[in-house]
């Protein structure tokens, strides 16, 4: 179960097996600068020309390959410019990483409350 990173800072760093970037704990950025965060990872995976790991950012509606091990900071940018909302994130093993989607929205629908009296002899 993912919950909000509250671990203190995380950095970005190449992985030289996978040949992606990933999040990793560090100093470099706070968890309230998410949306920097991001828009750094597609500018260093740009330069680099390499991907991004997958596990290090999720987007819900991305149809990836099973077998696919990074993302192309393309796909990245553009599922950012159609969501725009990113927040960092733990993981079930303690790793960070960015997730991408929708702002939620507040419901204003109310719901109707049946109370049943209880009939006792």
């Amino acid at each position: 179960m993912a919950k909000l990173w509250t671990m203190g800072g995380v950095d970005i760093a190449f992985h030289a097996k996978k040949g992606a970037l990933v999040l990793q704990r560090g100093t470099d950025f706070e968890p309230t600068e998410a949306t920097e965060i991001l828009e750094s990872m597609v500018d260093a995976a740009k330069s680099a020309k390499c991907g991004i790991d997958r596990y290090a950012v999720y987007i819900p509606d991305a149809k990836l390959a099973k077998d696919a091990k990074t993302i192309s900071p393309t796909a990245v940018a553009g599922a950012f410019k159609k969501h725009g909302n990113v927040v960092l994130m733990a993981n079930k093993f303690g790793q960070p990483f960015l997730l991408i989607a929708e702002p939620t929205e507040k419901s204003t629908v109310k719901r109707e409350v049946t109370i049943r009296k209880i009939a006792r002899k």
